[in-house]
């Protein structure tokens, strides 16, 4: 019997109508299901919903689809009941024998799963509409199972300072508690400035220019959200795909694959860098290509310049500055007339620490760039969750490395995020079900 039905149509209709043809069969199944997950009757009503619509799209595909870990679980239950799904279901609604293949840990297997989801998730976009996330998440979500001299100091800027006091009578003479009583809420005036000052420039709308007709260039979206790093990152991404990178697991770099040059005048500069110590990345994000991408964003409108951006954040800070210097000549006075200052020394720490961060903390996209990156996002979700063949690239530079998690490249993301190294790291096989699911199904 073919995998494929004349009506395709009627084939969809009657497997979605497999939930309501038998109600006392439908209720033995939620039962079961619920004391199998745990799940209410609401959720236990739609995980069959969604494993059904993941039949339909399979029924598509010839059964060759990747079903998500709580669709799974749907499938091993009905697998269980061997009557209704080997001698109605399959023949009567899929048309074909649809068999349930486990990870069998083979080389690549992995890969392969990965791309099969990518294409069970646009397949069910095209025939059901945008697959939830709740229950279609992305495939970066998948993990393996089985992984996983104080006074003469104090004395001389303590003069210095009370004669300032007494040059300049005011709160620089007044006493501690009356101080503090000014000194913190100016503190937090300072503070709500910066806030209302950096917030101003993020929403002000400055006109865009020389912004180029059609769709963003994929290094303009890697570096509005990443800056070189995120390039690099995209980049990285790119060469895998095309064969020229692959990621050596035992040294856990990056390494060449072939004698080959990349077309992309970006990708030959990178590439000599991308390999070899993971050092040499740093070497990567400080190519001169970066410099003329950072130009290339600021001419149209979507990057601050370098001028602008060391502006906004000195205004931001300097008045938690000024405030520090008059909180540390009102220490240097306390400590000359021999009065307790614990709490203004704990506020100027404070007030030192917010101004360091507001000063070297710069902003780096407009709004007009930020917009854009928005608008791709949106566009490109369904990629993101679920990056086609080809698509790799493109999800890096709008998401970043986690979408490497159970790609042959994985290892990438936990060199360049120790912290989340176990986030990404996967092998090729998966004991027992791997990652997505029970490893796909297919159709005889």
């Amino acid at each position: 019997m073919t995998c494929r039905s004349p009506h395709p149509a009627a084939r969809s209709a009657r497997i979605l109508a497999w939930a309501a043809d038998d109600p006392p069969l439908q209720r033995r199944f939620r039962r079961q299901l619920a004391s199998a997950t745990g799940w209410d009757t609401a959720r236990c009503e739609r995980a069959i919903t969604e494993y059904l619509r993941f039949c339909a799209v399979a029924a598509q595909l010839g059964g060759r689809a990747v079903p998500s870990e709580d669709v799974d679980k749907v499938c091993h239950l009905h697998l269980t009941w061997t009557r209704d799904y080997w001698e109605d279901f399959c023949p009567n609604r899929m048309g074909f024998p649809f068999h349930h293949q486990p990870a069998r840990g083979l080389p690549g297997e992995r890969e392969v799963l990965r791309l099969g989801y990518a294409e069970t998730l646009h397949t069910y976009q095209a025939l059901l509409g945008t697959p939830d996330p709740a229950w279609w998440p992305a495939w970066s979500a998948f993990r393996p199972r089985g992984r996983r001299g104080r006074v003469g100091l104090a004395a001389a800027s303590g003069l210095l300072a009370s004669l300032t006091a007494q040059a300049f009578p005011g709160p620089l003479d007044w006493r501690g508690p009356d101080f503090l009583a000014l000194y913190f809420p100016t503190l937090g005036g300072c503070l709500l400035f910066a806030l209302l000052w950096r917030l101003w420039h993020r929403l002000k709308r400055s006109p865009t220019r020389g912004i180029p007709p059609g769709e963003t260039p994929l290094w303009q979206l890697a570096f509005l959200r990443g800056g070189p790093r995120g390039v690099v990152d995209a980049a990285t991404a790119r060469l895998y795909e095309d064969g020229f990178l692959e990621w050596d697991a035992t040294r856990k770099q990056l390494v060449r694959r072939g004698d080959g040059m990349p077309q992309d005048a970006l990708l030959r500069a990178l590439l000599p860098n991308l390999t070899g110590s993971p050092a040499r990345l740093v070497l990567a994000e400080r190519a001169g290509v970066m410099q003329e991408l950072r130009d290339r964003l600021i001419r149209q409108g979507w990057w601050h310049s370098e001028d602008e951006a060391r502006r906004i954040a000195r205004i931001s800070a300097l008045p938690l500055w000024l405030l520090a210097g008059f909180g540390t000549t009102k220490i240097a006075i306390g400590l000359y007339r021999d009065a307790p200052v614990t709490l203004l020394v704990l506020g100027v720490i404070v007030t030192l620490m917010a101004a360091l961060v507001l000063h070297f903390s710069r902003p780096q996209a407009t709004r007009a760039g930020r917009e854009r990156l928005a608008a791709e996002k949106a566009r490109h979700a369904l990629a993101l969750r679920a990056p086609r063949k080809g698509q790799l690239a493109l999800a890096v530079a709008l998401a970043g490395t986690g979408v490497l998690a159970g790609t042959a490249i994985a290892g990438y993301h936990g060199l360049r995020h120790p912290s989340n190294a176990g986030d990404a790291s996967t092998s090729d096989g998966a004991d027992g079900c791997g990652g997505a699911g029970c490893g796909g199904c297919g159709g005889d």
